[in-house]
C-alpha cells in the first residue's frame, strides 16, 4: 500500500509540474569568436515552459516584449540572439538582421542523450550527468529530478528532469540555472514593426550571405537611410567601402553559433 501511495504522489507532482507555466532563468556565457578568449559575453536568459510549448529569450527582450504587449505602442526589436520557440510539432529559430526579424521553422532536433552514472550536487540539487553530440559540439549536461520537467536552455530537451548546468566541451557555451518561478502563458515572438518573416533554412543562409556581401544595399538604395555626423555635428556622406569592410570583419569574427555545423563560411 505504501508503494502505491508513493507512486501516486510522484505522479501527482509530475502532473502538477507539467501542467503549469514556468519561468526558468539561466546565466549564459559564450564566446562570439572561438579563437579569442576576450570575446566572452554574458547574458541573462529566460526559458518559458509548459508541457506543450517553450520560449527561450533574453531577459532584456522579455521585459521589452511585455511592455509592448501592455502598451500596444509601436514595437521595438533589439535582442533576439539565441531566441527560439517550440510548440507541439515544431521549433522556430530567430535571426535578426539589421531591422528585420526572420523566423525559421524546423522539426524538433534528434537529441540522443547518453546518461552516465556520474552524480554530484549543484546548489542544493542532486544532479546526474548526460552527454550529447549535437550539431558539431559535444555537450555535457547536469539535470535534476527535483524539478520533474524534461527541458533545458535553448533546444535542449529530453532528459528525465530539468537541466541545471550545460556546457560544451570546448568551453564556448555555458548555461547555469538561476531560479524558477510560476509563469504566464507563452506568447508568440512577433514584435518587429515590419512583421516576422518566415523563411526556410536555405533562405536564411542566403539572406546572411547577401548581407555579408553587400551589408548596406538597402541603405544605399534609400529604403533604410542612415545619417552620419562628424565630431562637430555636421552631416557627412558615409564611406560605404570602409563601412562594408568593418561590417564584414565583424561578421567573420562573430561566427560561433550554438549549432556549429550551421556556421556559414564567409570569404
Amino acid at each position: 500500500m505504501k508503494k502505491y501511495i508513493i507512486f501516486y504522489l510522484a505522479l501527482a507532482i509530475f502532473t502538477t509540474f507539467s501542467a503549469q507555466n514556468y519561468r526558468i532563468y539561466y546565466k549564459m556565457s559564450y564566446k562570439t569568436d572561438s579563437l579569442d578568449i576576450n570575446s566572452q559575453q554574458k547574458k541573462d536568459m529566460l526559458l518559458l515552459f509548459n508541457e506543450n510549448n517553450k520560449k527561450f529569450i533574453s531577459v532584456e527582450q522579455y521585459k521589452k516584449d511585455s511592455i509592448q504587449t501592455i502598451t500596444a505602442n509601436t514595437p521595438l526589436i533589439s535582442d533576439y540572439e539565441f531566441a527560439i520557440r517550440k510548440d507541439i510539432d515544431n521549433y522556430f529559430i530567430y535571426n535578426k538582421i539589421l531591422i528585420s526579424l526572420y523566423q525559421t521553422k524546423l522539426p524538433p532536433p534528434k537529441l540522443n542523450w547518453v546518461i552516465t552514472n556520474e552524480k554530484k550536487r549543484i546548489f542544493e540539487y542532486d544532479c546526474q550527468k548526460a552527454i550529447l553530440n549535437y550539431s558539431g559540439r559535444i555537450w555535457e549536461a547536469w539535470f535534476t529530478d527535483n524539478f520533474p520537467i524534461s527541458t533545458g536552455p535553448y533546444v535542449f530537451d529530453g532528459l528525465p528532469g530539468l537541466i541545471i548546468y550545460l556546457k560544451d566541451t570546448k568551453n564556448n557555451y555555458e548555461f547555469l540555472f538561476n531560479g524558477l518561478k510560476n509563469g504566464a502563458p507563452i506568447s508568440y515572438i512577433n514584435y518587429s514593426p515590419y512583421g516576422t518573416l518566415t523563411v526556410t533554412p536555405k533562405q536564411i543562409k542566403k539572406i546572411k550571405l547577401d548581407h555579408y556581401n553587400n551589408p548596406f544595399k538597402d541603405v544605399k538604395m534609400g529604403s533604410q537611410p542612415i545619417i552620419m555626423k562628424d565630431e562637430k555635428g555636421n552631416i557627412i556622406s558615409p564611406d560605404y567601402r570602409e563601412l562594408t569592410k568593418s561590417e564584414q570583419d565583424y561578421i567573420r569574427k562573430n561566427n560561433n553559433p550554438i549549432e556549429l555545423s550551421e556556421a556559414i563560411k564567409y570569404k
